[in-house]
């Protein structure tokens, strides 16, 4: 930037002595270079470097309400906002509804300065006006100029800036961002449109498991960590038992109606969870009429209807898991059903992605999808338990078994880390 104080003057001939009487008392401004214009004369405007005018001065004359050439100045200096303008007007106009000339209209809601001058001249106290003015002006540029000499990188970025290529990089961010925010709003959906190819089920990795919070081999029920609850309707119901190191819930009985669960003890931030992985396995019914299901549940504590459940149906055809998010008055389901084998030991894991608030599901390792928290606000900072449960219904002959192993609970490493 040029550390000199660059000045345009208008005039029109017949104010030549007054626009000299200013010019004496503006050279004496430390550095200053002064650029005149005579009216009518347009071919001077080209001549102009207009970006680097920092002080115009126009002295008006009734001459001037037929100014081609004033009024392209008016054009030229308008674009410059923050241009410093001193206005040297008739007596007249002091006393008007209106203090600007017509042709001036276009700077009246501009930073301007009005001096108005009788008789053809000017006196003292204006023209000393004029020139703290323009010292002023100058005393502010040479801040400027020191403060951006002192940083190459603004001059960098300024040079930068110029570059067509790079403005348009710039003014197309907020286009960017949006594609970014879409892809990652997309991004559960075409997960899981990719996980319904066998090919694909190894593109996302289950989680490593290296950071526990808790684990259990059910050789017993821990109730310092479980609490159970039993309900039933009829004369016979499942029996539990870890007598082979895992939890079996079982009955070779007529059963009306049971429901076995376990609920952790304790909780734990979702915002925390890395992920919750369980081994199961559950056996065939022999009647169409029975209902028999086992689900493992991630529930919200403080409002036990919004919750994350993996759960199996047991029938006399082949097995699948269902998994869904409920909040309260709607469900999210998983578009992929989970092959799931009777009789067979299964991993299940179930994945929480922080930055999306949304569950991954894995079955033996395996990527079947993701699905999105409907109702985040209700998820927020919140705490969470886990759920195992059987449910039984119908069992009029045959046998019904269930099977739990290997529970573990991780949390997320970086966080860990990071605190």
């Amino acid at each position: 930037m040029n550390s000199s104080l660059d000045v345009l003057l208008y005039i029109h001939p017949d104010q030549e002595e007054n626009a000299q009487r200013v010019l004496s008392a503006l050279q004496k401004v430390d550095d200053i270079q002064i650029h005149t214009i005579l009216s009518q004369n347009g071919g001077e405007l080209d001549s102009v470097d207009w970006d680097a005018i920092d002080l115009f001065v126009l002295f008006f004359s009734d001459h001037f309400s037929k100014d081609e050439v004033l009024f392209q100045v008016v054009q030229r200096i308008k674009k410059r906002e923050h241009l410093e303008r001193i206005f040297f007007l008739p007596a007249n106009y002091q006393n008007s509804e209106n203090h600007f000339p017509a042709v001036l209209h276009l700077l009246r809601f501009q930073q301007h300065h009005l001096f108005f001058y009788a008789s053809q001249s000017l006196i003292e106290t204006q023209i000393n006006e004029a020139v703290a003015i323009a010292r002023e002006s100058w005393e502010e540029k040479q801040k400027r100029v020191g403060s951006q000499s002192g940083k190459p990188s603004e001059k960098w970025l300024a040079r930068l800036w110029r570059k067509t290529a790079i403005r348009t990089g710039v003014y197309l961010l907020p286009v960017f961002a949006l594609l970014i925010v879409i892809f990652i709003q997309l991004l559960p959906q075409t997960l899981t449109a990719l996980a319904a190819k066998d090919s694909f089920r190894e593109l996302v990795p289950a989680p490593a498991m290296k950071t526990l919070w808790v684990e259990d081999k059910f050789t017993s029920i821990d109730s310092s960590f479980w609490a159970e609850s039993h309900k039933f309707r009829g004369a016979y119901f499942v029996d539990t038992n870890t007598d082979k190191q895992y939890l079996a819930v079982h009955t070779d009985k007529p059963v009306l109606e049971d429901q076995y669960q376990l609920q952790s003890v304790n909780s734990w931030p979702i915002e925390d969870l890395e992920a919750l992985q369980i081994s199961l396995k559950l056996d065939p019914v022999e009647s169409s009429d029975t209902t028999a299901a086992l689900a493992v549940r991630i529930i919200n504590t403080k409002e036990d209807q919004y919750f994350v459940e993996c759960q199996v149906l047991a029938s006399q055809e082949a097995g699948t898991m269902q998994c869904s998010i409920d909040d309260k008055n709607q469900k999210a389901m998983l578009a992929n059903a989970i092959p799931f084998s009777y009789g067979d030991w299964h991993v299940l894991t179930m994945a929480f992605v922080p930055s999306r608030y949304s569950f991954q599901f894995f079955l033996d390792g395996k990527f079947y999808g993701e699905v999105q928290i409907p109702a985040v606000v209700y998820w927020r900072g919140r705490n969470f338990a886990v759920r195992l449960g059987t449910e039984l219904q119908g069992l009029s002959s045959g046998q019904f078994s269930a099977y739990f192993d290997e529970f573990e609970l991780s949390y997320q490493y970086q966080r860990d880390h990071e605190e």
